[in-house]
């Protein structure tokens, strides 16, 4: 059972990453200070550095909340497609992504180009460690499909598949370079497919 003083931490600390988000995701990064954020949520700004070091801290934990959310419902959706084989659900969750965030731009904006975070932080909090299960999923079935014993190597591919993934997405829908997102679309999944295909054809 949680006790009364950390039921209280927990709260000042949601009402810290709640206010963020939204002034993030209204202002900007650049335009939202470490006084907004503590003003909106409430409390003090002693209150803030118990839980964060500075800003960028608790823009990495949004960041890391929001990219684990998008990887985590793609993959979660892909692999109930059973019908289907792995480098099918694959392409049907980088859709998911390009779909979502195209309907969503600011929060692409606020990610940025780090989608990967989730990957490469995969146990940062509690809050979201589902990420871990469901990505772990996927890289087992991805080591099964390429007959490899090593978990680290399937990380490894398919975080550099979700790195180019990201950077694609938002390279096409900030600044359509280059070209639009329905454009390239097609020659991301020709990229994937090739990246996938290769290295299960030579391990």
């Amino acid at each position: 059972m949680v006790s009364k003083r950390e039921s209280n931490k927990q709260e000042k600390e949601a009402k810290l990453l709640q206010a963020a988000e939204k002034l993030f995701l209204e202002k900007g990064i650049q335009n939202t200070s470490v006084s907004d954020i503590v003003k909106a949520a409430g409390v003090a700004k002693g209150t803030y550095y118990l839980y964060f070091q500075d800003k960028a801290a608790i823009e990495e934990r949004l960041i890391i909340k929001e990219s684990s959310k998008i990887l985590s419902d793609a993959i979660q959706r892909a692999i109930q497609k059973v019908d289907l084989s792995f480098e099918e659900r694959f392409i049907y969750a980088v859709d998911y992504i390009i779909d979502y965030l195209k309907d969503h731009l600011e929060i692409l904006e606020f990610i940025n180009k780090n989608l990967s975070y989730a990957v490469y932080q995969l146990s940062q909090t509690k809050k979201e460690s589902r990420i871990a299960t469901i990505i772990s999923k996927l890289q087992i079935e991805y080591l099964d499909l390429i007959r490899q014993e090593s978990l680290e190597d399937a990380r490894i591919v398919l975080s550099l598949c979700i790195e180019f993934l990201g950077a694609s997405i938002y390279s096409a829908l900030v600044y359509e370079m280059p070209c639009n997102i329905d454009q390239l679309r097609p020659h991301i999944h020709r990229i994937l497919r090739m990246i996938l295909t290769d290295y299960q054809n030579n391990h």
